[in-house]
């Protein structure tokens, strides 16, 4: 039975690159010649694209390069070979993800900031009608489990933002976070037991509970994965 060429191709682009680094990277794989117009201005960038075919009937991979869209450099290498080249490539793939990494945090820091700002916000709001002779719906205990939601939501926030925290401090609020959300759930179903609370009320409430309890778990989990 004759066997079918598969071919696996990618691409990768790299912004920024210095000439200097150019040099590091193609230095044992091209000719002065080739080189020469990057030793003139070593600090000056380019745009660097390279694409890996891998050949896995043949066990090969081929490497190709170009610089600002221009073609500079193509090359077959065996599966299994190493050199100073795929030294560069992988480093230059480490730098990419943690510049990638480094901006999807600071977003992610940024959301934490306006979430800090909102549930400061809505925590003096229930203090206010807990301490205050309004009239509400809710009873002590629901309003108390509450408050203690958004208190954990606000410390939630600032553990992402301090540096030192870490896995097990996410698991611990995400435990203690979905305890409180379940008591109250069940104190409010009570509540309708009793005629307190309106069933349409209690399902919506049931609803809210659960989508917060979603994003609390992708905030701990995207969290996590930027320790």
């Amino acid at each position: 039975m004759a066997e079918f060429e598969v071919l696996i191709s990618e691409e990768v682009c790299y912004e920024g690159i210095t000439h200097g680094r150019i040099l590091k990277i193609f230095g044992d794989e091209m000719v002065y010649n080739e080189l020469l117009p990057y030793t003139l201005d070593r600090e000056d960038t380019c745009k660097l694209e390279i694409t890996t075919t891998t050949d896995t009937q043949r066990e090969v991979q081929h490497i190709s390069a170009s610089i600002n869209d221009c073609f500079i450099f193509t090359k077959q290498y065996p599966l299994d070979h190493t050199c100073h080249m795929f030294i560069e490539f992988y480093k230059l793939d480490q730098e990419a993800k943690e510049k990638q990494r480094a901006e999807r945090k600071e977003l992610f820091l940024e959301l934490m900031e306006n979430k800090i700002r909102q549930n400061t916000e809505a925590l003096e709001n229930y203090e206010y009608v807990k301490n205050s002779n309004i009239s509400h719906l809710l009873l002590d205990n629901v309003l108390d489990d509450i408050i203690k939601i958004i208190k954990t939501e606000l410390l939630l926030y600032n553990t992402v933002k301090n540096p030192n925290s870490t896995k097990e401090i996410f698991d611990m609020l995400l435990v203690k976070y979905k305890n409180i959300a379940h008591k109250n759930i069940e104190i409010q179903g009570a509540l309708v037991d009793e005629g307190l609370m309106k069933e349409g009320e209690y399902i919506k409430s049931c609803d809210t509970h659960k989508d917060k309890l979603e994003q609390f778990e992708r905030i701990c989990y995207t969290a996590i994965e930027l320790l």
